[in-house]
């Protein structure tokens, strides 16, 4: 229990940090900005809602989901810097599409569901653009050394999170239905690489900062 209320009260440090710091280098982190924005709202809602006053979590556990999508569309469409239109395009119209068939085909106490399939879509989407970005590096002929760049470490926490998580979420319906005192245990490595990714966000932010 130490360890959620610790990886939830974290969430809050990216943002803070982001204005406390104020980096010179704000047009690099403008794209971060949304989704550390929305894990600062995160941790608020899950410490207040969730933990302190108990709310049901079936509706923000999807809404959560979709917001996270479009914080993430929205960081690589600006560091692919607007390129690949097209394909940007066609995964936004096939996510909502997406969306839509959920809506009217589960109820929100599904939610398990629901946020396990667009984990799925949310997965691969961060997994073909940056393969595209990696690409991007190479055909441009960018030698700056990963280590130095502030959103290899954002990409990094987003692929080890999504890709850490993604069989964990798709067996949790399953799991909480089989027994919800052991779905506990399992879940936490979704606290463990949320605690990952938080920290790779800060490191990105500090590296943005130092350069």
């Amino acid at each position: 229990m130490f360890l959620l209320y610790f990886v939830i009260i974290f969430g809050i440090i990216p943002l803070l940090y982001y204005f406390i710091a104020k980096s010179k280098n704000t047009r690099e982190l403008k794209p971060i900005i949304p989704f550390i924005t929305l894990t600062f709202v995160s941790s608020v809602y899950e410490f207040f809602g969730t933990l302190v006053l108990e709310w049901n979590v079936s509706y923000w556990f999807v809404f959560f989901e979709v917001l996270a999508f479009l914080c993430i569309y929205y960081f690589y469409f600006e560091i692919l810097q607007k390129q690949f239109l097209k394909l940007f395009l066609l995964a936004l119209f096939l996510f909502l599409g997406f969306c839509l068939y959920l809506s009217l085909n589960f109820k929100i106490e599904d939610f398990f569901i629901i946020t396990s399939y667009i984990d799925i879509v949310l997965t691969m989407f961060i997994l073909f653009f940056t393969i595209i970005w990696f690409r991007k590096l190479i055909i441009d002929a960018y030698i700056e050394n990963l280590l130095d760049n502030s959103a290899f470490y954002f990409i990094s926490g987003f692929v080890l999170y999504y890709c850490g998580t993604l069989f964990l979420f798709l067996l949790s319906n399953h799991l909480y239905k089989l027994d919800s005192s052991t779905f506990q245990s399992y879940w936490l490595l979704n606290i463990l690489l949320n605690f990952v990714l938080r920290t790779l966000l800060l490191v990105g932010l500090w590296m943005a900062r130092t350069r």
